[in-house]
């Protein structure tokens, strides 16, 4: 288990070494929900290993600042240059929670944008709808965007990240 973990960790370290996970070696487009997993992996790998990824994953959550829409969302896809496709819930919510994480100071400007963004998406019944133009009270979206509203106004217990 500990050499697969330490291989994954090299992988990981070396394709976002630019603060941008790409969708796979040699692509240039990055899907922000995959690169979000990959950021909250770093959130873990720093748990267990000290503050060594700290630059790291400061330099990833600028990237997402960096590609973070002016209605607070953020898109699905980026190429290092532009960005594409419909903004989710729950790479918005991941996001937040991300930033909450490294640098709830720095990032506070981007954590309100993305909050905003979040709650116009719920729905009469109190869920998040997936996107905008989405009819499906999504769950997992509700979940993720719970939790961002909550480490916004609270203090993030490590344990609590993934």
């Amino acid at each position: 288990c500990i050499e697969v973990c330490e291989q994954l960790e090299g992988d990981l370290l070396e394709s976002g070494a630019s603060g941008r996970f790409p969708t796979r070696a040699g692509a240039r487009e990055t899907y922000l929900h995959a690169h979000c997993y990959a950021v909250e992996g770093l959130l873990a790998l720093q748990q267990l290993g000290g503050d060594r990824y700290a630059p790291r994953l400061a330099r990833c959550a600028s990237w997402l600042a960096s590609v973070q829409r002016d209605d607070g969302a953020l898109p699905s896809w980026h190429d290092g240059e532009r960005s594409w496709g419909e903004a989710h819930a729950d790479v918005t919510a991941q996001a937040v929670r991300i930033w909450c994480r490294v640098n709830p100071v720095t990032f506070r400007p981007q954590i309100d944008r993305a909050l905003r963004f979040l709650a116009a998406l719920q729905a009469p019944c109190g869920g998040i709808r997936y996107a905008p133009a989405s009819g499906d009270v999504n769950v997992w979206a509700t979940i993720f965007a719970v939790q961002a509203a909550d480490w916004a106004t609270q203090c993030v217990d490590r344990q609590w990240t993934i």
